[in-house]
């Protein structure tokens, strides 16, 4: 579910995926130029990812910092199928950008 904020300025998402909820804040940074998300999740990991969107696709990149201080890097595109849909994929790095999955 996605509410809209401060005039339609900011949007803050509520998730559920599996046993795992969370909610994120949306916003465009019109300092920075580019897309941000601050997430905060059931498990107690906090992410922020900043990014562009254009042509129905939305891409960031970001780091989660989790509760027993190891960061994990990650990347999210978020493609737009239809009025109401959205299909987010998700690739994460577990040693510095090294390898992702």
């Amino acid at each position: 579910m996605v509410e809209k904020l401060a005039e339609g300025c900011l949007l803050l998402e509520s998730d559920t995926a599996g046993p795992y909820s969370g909610k994120s804040l949306n916003f465009f940074d019109v300092v920075l130029g580019r897309w941000r998300q601050t997430w905060m999740g059931s498990e107690g990991g906090a992410s922020e990812f900043a990014g562009t969107a254009g042509d129905g696709v939305m891409r960031f990149e970001g780091e989660t910092h989790l509760p027993d201080g190891r960061k994990v890097l990650r990347k999210m595109v978020l493609t737009r199928l239809g009025p109401d849909r959205a299909r987010q994929h998700l690739e994460l790095s577990r040693d510095g950008g090294r390898s992702w999955t």
